[in-house]
Formats: structure tokens, C-alpha cells, sequence
């Protein structure tokens, strides 16, 4: 995973960015950035991925991305985060608000 960047958003709320290595899994990018922000260790994390979605599912998505005809967009909540994955080459948490759907 490249460095992860800090920004905020125009509504002042902040999140992460991170650019998914070709060779990293996407899942993987995920753990690792959701960590990033926790300030600990991938492996230190209390919450399981498995918990909030099929991280294979996650990973094969994306490798099999040549036959789709635009672009995908992978949402979901994981350890208390707004998880997005765009096209497998990104990844970005942010914080869940209250008044935001899951």
C-alpha cells in the first residue's frame, strides 16, 4: 500500500486515502489503512474483516475486473469506518456518522 493520506472533505469530515499496490490485495489495503488511522499494527485491529464482508469476494472482484464496462465501486462498514473501494486501485475510510445510511 502507498502512504496514506489524510484529507477533509467540503462538509469538514476527514478520511484516509490509499493507493492499492498492484501486488496487494485488496482486502489487504483495507486492514492495513483502517489500521493506519488506529494508530496500531494490522494485526492489532479487534475487528475481523470476514465480520463485514467476504474478503476472497473482495479480492476476486477486482482481479476480475477486465470483463466489466465501467467503473466499480465497493461500499461497506468495517470497524466502525465508511470503507469505499474504487476499481481495486483505491481505497478510502472515513469515520460513519450517525446521520449517514450504513
Amino acid at each position: 500500500m502507498s502512504q496514506a493520506i489524510r484529507a477533509v472533505d467540503e462538509s469538514g469530515q476527514g478520511f484516509v486515502t490509499a493507493d492499492i499496490s498492484d501486488e496487494q490485495r485488496t482486502s489487504r489495503a483495507v486492514v492495513e489503512t483502517v489500521a493506519t488511522i488506529e494508530g496500531i499494527e494490522s494485526t492489532e485491529l479487534t475487528a475481523q474483516l470476514h465480520d463485514s464482508v467476504d474478503p476472497e469476494a473482495l479480492d476476486s472482484l477486482y482481479h476480475t475486473s477486465s470483463e466489466r464496462s465501467g467503473p466499480l465501486r465497493v461500499t461497506f462498514t468495517f470497524a466502525g469506518y465508511e470503507i469505499v473501494v474504487v476499481d481495486g486501485q483505491r481505497v478510502t475510510v472515513r469515520e460513519r456518522s450517525e446521520d449517514r445510511s450504513p
